[in-house]
């Protein structure tokens, strides 16, 4: 089931510890249920601006995971988290369930089920980390070390305007998918008329002038949790704002159709994705 991500080579199943891909010397980690490959240097060799860029965010997300909890969708008990739960069970292929930025929680809210159709749970994740229940996966988007056609369904839950490279992703994650596989998607509805982008931008520029500081540069929370946004970024997680007009064409394009939508608010959009090619 494992790929090099280097070479594209079948990985051993078997090894325990630091080892390398026999034919390319690409790097990994192995223990039970646990890989870690090198990705951050394909990143950076690929796309190194947006590589840098998305690290420090992703840091940021790491902070969060840490300090802010109480945002995080591994909650099972939220409405968001549980209405997401019921979107993706009438929506998974059943089968081998890959979850793409599942955190660090053991089972993320939104796969806290038990349903006779999965056969293996994968949790993919750049943050270092070996508590997910099934196989964990330290890697990224771009390089799943994954051989082709290994899994029935993809997950991006709130995960997909994360990524470093979004065109790669998508053929990613086609690649990996079975003829006939889903993606099932949680993402927002960032986008915003001439109009409504004027009043935020106004909002923002009162609420700098009343907090003393540009709410634009840093985010302070509650509990004095303070992150910054880097050059480039559009808030302390994202260096861009998704739309499902974008993400949707950008899966179309990819060799997916679209088989359902449900927007129950802006932070609440939910779509399906069937693999056609």
């Amino acid at each position: 089931m494992l790929q090099c991500i280097g070479c594209s080579s079948a990985l051993p199943v078997d090894v325990k510890g630091d080892a390398e891909c026999s034919k390319c010397g690409e790097k990994y980690s192995f223990s039970e249920n646990y890989v870690r490959s090198n990705f951050d240097k394909k990143l950076f060799d690929n796309y190194r601006k947006d590589y840098l860029l998305n690290k420090v965010l992703n840091n940021n997300g790491y902070i969060s995971y840490q300090f802010l909890q109480e945002g995080s969708i591994s909650l099972p008990d939220r409405d968001d988290v549980a209405g997401f739960r019921a979107f993706l069970g009438s929506n998974s292929a059943g089968g081998v369930i890959l979850d793409v930025g599942c955190g660090v929680m053991a089972r993320p809210g939104y796969l806290d089920f038990d349903n006779f159709k999965y056969t293996k749970f994968i949790g993919l994740d750049p943050i270092d980390d070996d508590s997910f229940v099934g196989l964990r996966l330290v890697a990224c988007s771009e390089y799943i070390p994954l051989v082709s056609s290994a899994v029935d369904t993809v997950v991006f839950a709130t995960s997909m305007d994360h990524v470093c490279n979004l065109k790669k992703t998508v053929a990613e994650s086609n690649r990996v998918l079975k003829k006939g596989g889903r993606v099932v998607v949680w993402m927002s509805d960032r986008s915003m008329s001439f109009t409504q982008w004027c009043k935020d931008w106004l909002r923002r520029r009162l609420n700098s002038w009343k907090k003393g500081y540009s709410v634009d540069k840093y985010y302070v929370y509650p509990n004095w949790t303070v992150l910054g946004v880097p050059p480039g970024g559009v808030d302390p997680f994202h260096s861009f704002f998704e739309t499902p007009e974008k993400i949707i064409k950008l899966f179309s394009k990819g060799g997916f159709k679209l088989v359902q939508s449900e927007s129950k608010s802006k932070m609440e959009v939910f779509l399906s994705f069937e693999k056609v090619q």
